[in-house]
């Protein structure tokens, strides 16, 4: 694949990516705004229970992608990535949700079913965890998609690149949540 097309379909995915992500934050705060935790925590679940079906069927088919563009990358991905981590990364797709759908559904049984309490202060709490997770989200797809296209896409460096930005997050809301407390 020529390194413009690449280029291209790249900005596109990352494109595609945001668009889902903020969509999911809306509709998460509309959520949060006029429902119960317990109905927030269900549709939470039910949301990444769908993803992980939806990806699971992508495994399973072969199709990799619901849209010619991203289906070329994939198939790209695929040439460029040994066997075993590709199979291993999309396995981890729908694996991954799946686990996170459970935990979630638990979470949604523990719930007391109350409405939340939206005020100017949780609001802030809100917009200062989902920016770093935006960020750190893009910033993970990025460094993912140059070790694939040097050739290091394997899946322990790509997991690397997972788990180094899961651990800054959980830094950065320990330090948050310390700040609050001693505010």
């Amino acid at each position: 694949m020529e390194q413009h097309e690449r280029r291209k379909l790249r900005t596109k995915q990352i494109l595609f990516l945001n668009f889902l992500i903020f969509s999911i934050i809306g509709a998460a705060l509309l959520l949060l705004y006029y429902t119960t935790d317990t109905v927030f925590y269900s549709v939470f679940a039910l949301l990444l229970l769908t993803i992980s079906i939806s990806e699971w069927q992508k495994f399973r088919t072969g199709r990799y992608a619901w849209t010619p563009d991203m289906r070329k990358l994939i198939l790209y991905e695929k040439d460029v990535m040994d066997d075993p981590s590709f199979e291993k990364e999309r396995k981890s797709k729908f694996k991954t949700p799946l686990l996170l759908s459970l935990v979630v559904l638990v979470i949604a049984f523990s719930s007391n079913n109350e409405p939340m309490i939206f005020d100017e202060a949780l609001l802030w709490i809100v917009v200062c965890t989902v920016v770093p997770v935006i960020i750190l989200l893009n910033i993970g797809i990025v460094r993912r998609a140059r070790k694939v296209d040097n050739g290091n896409g394997y899946f322990q460096e790509i997991q690397k690149i997972h788990w180094t930005g899961a651990l800054v997050y959980f830094s950065y809301t320990i330090v948050l949540s310390l700040m609050l407390v001693l505010i």
